[in-house]
């Protein structure tokens, strides 16, 4: 019988492009983590810089994700100076975390400035890594850049 997987491990390609990278069965537990971090990290920043098809209310209305509504809807729209802005975009980003990051759960995001340079927004995510029975809470500090595809 098939059982269901609550995670994963590093993608192939991932792991091949990672510096330094050895195989798993040399490595301490520590430098694996360090590793999926590392693919995580790349994967979030590949989702935050790629902009989603639908808008922000069918993004967020939409049961079920796919691979045709990867990135994050056009957030140019939102203001810094309201908080239900600011709300919103934190919605927006959990909701393609839980859609196209199976490896984290319980993704809490944080805005922390709109309008730096060329990002909208820079936020803090802290997510909850879940890899077999590990179990790790990760941060993360990332920028949604307004001049993404």
């Amino acid at each position: 019988m098939a059982q269901l997987s609550h995670g994963g491990n590093t993608p192939l390609f991932d792991r091949l492009s990672l510096k330094g990278f050895v195989s798993t069965t040399g490595q301490s537990a520590e430098a694996r983590l360090s590793d999926i971090e590392a693919s995580i990290y790349k994967e979030l920043q590949s989702l935050t810089l790629s902009r989603s098809r639908l808008s922000i209310e069918q993004f967020l209305k939409t049961t079920r994700l796919t691979v045709l509504d990867w990135g994050l809807p056009d957030l140019t729209g939102l203001s810094a100076e309201r908080s239900e802005d600011r709300d919103l975009c934190a919605r927006v980003v959990v909701r393609a975390i839980e859609a196209f990051e199976p490896r984290l759960s319980k993704p809490t995001v944080e805005i922390a400035a709109f309008r730096q340079g060329r990002d909208i927004c820079r936020f803090s995510l802290a997510a909850e890594l879940r890899l077999g029975t590990i179990r790790e809470r990760l941060i993360f500090n990332l920028g949604i850049d307004g001049d993404a595809a």
